[in-house]
C-alpha cells in the first residue's frame, strides 16, 4: 500500500536561529569595584595593596538569580577574593561563623557598597541628577 505525501497548508517559516540574549558582561557596577576598599571585611581580608583583588561579589543566597544567571548588580557588594570564596562557599567557613553573624556582615557591607556606589555616580536614585 503506497502513502500519500502529506502537504503543508502553510510553508515553512525561516527562522534565524536561537540567540543567547545575556547581559553585557562589564557593566559600570563591575568595573567601579576595581580599586575599591573591601566592603565584607571578614576575618582574614586581604584586598591586597592598591585594593586589586577587589571585585564585584554577588549575593546569591537571597534568592535573586537562577540556575546560570547572577542576581542584579545592586544584590552585590564589594569584596576580596578571600571574602568572596567563603561567601559562595569555596572555602571553609571558620567554626564561630554562623549564619546570623554572616547576615550582619553582608548587611553592612550592602550599605557600604551601595554608598560607594552612589558616591561614585554608578547607582543613582530617582531624583538625583
Amino acid at each position: 500500500m503506497k502513502r500519500a505525501p502529506l502537504l503543508r497548508k502553510t510553508p515553512l517559516r525561516n527562522r534565524a536561529p536561537m540567540r543567547r540574549r545575556s547581559r553585557p558582561k562589564m557593566t559600570p557596577a563591575r568595573r567601579n569595584a576595581k580599586g575599591q576598599p573591601c566592603t565584607l571585611q571578614l576575618p582574614g581580608c586581604y584586598p591586597g595593596p592598591n585594593n586589586e583583588r577587589v571585585q564585584l561579589c554577588h549575593l546569591r543566597m537571597f534568592g535573586g538569580g537562577a540556575a546560570g544567571m547572577k542576581p542584579h548588580d545592586s544584590e552585590a557588594v564589594f569584596a576580596c577574593t578571600h571574602c568572596h570564596d567563603l561567601l559562595d562557599q569555596r572555602s571553609k567557613w571558620p567554626s564561630w561563623l554562623t549564619m546570623t553573624v554572616m547576615f550582619e556582615y553582608i548587611a553592612w557591607a550592602i550599605i557600604r557598597t551601595l554608598r560607594l556606589q552612589r558616591a561614585a555616580g554608578v547607582m543613582t536614585w530617582k531624583g538625583e541628577s
